[in-house]
């Protein structure tokens, strides 16, 4: 069963979609006022969310 190598666009862009969205939470959290919590929130759940859905993924394919 052979399989096929990822390109370094396939192994990189999550990472870099999430660095993204952090770094633009983060901003919006440290520079924005009231109408932007919301947005940094949201921002910096995403990698949270992200990790949790792999997670528990990964716990549903070990109890099969």
């Amino acid at each position: 069963m052979s399989r096929r190598a990822n390109t370094l666009r396939e192994i990189w862009l999550m990472p870099v979609i999430l660095f993204v969205v952090t770094a633009l939470g983060l901003g919006a959290a440290l520079l924005g006022d009231e109408a932007w919590r919301p947005l940094s929130w949201l921002c910096l759940a995403a990698p949270i969310a992200v990790a949790a859905r792999f997670v528990l993924r990964a716990g549903a394919r070990n109890t099969r």
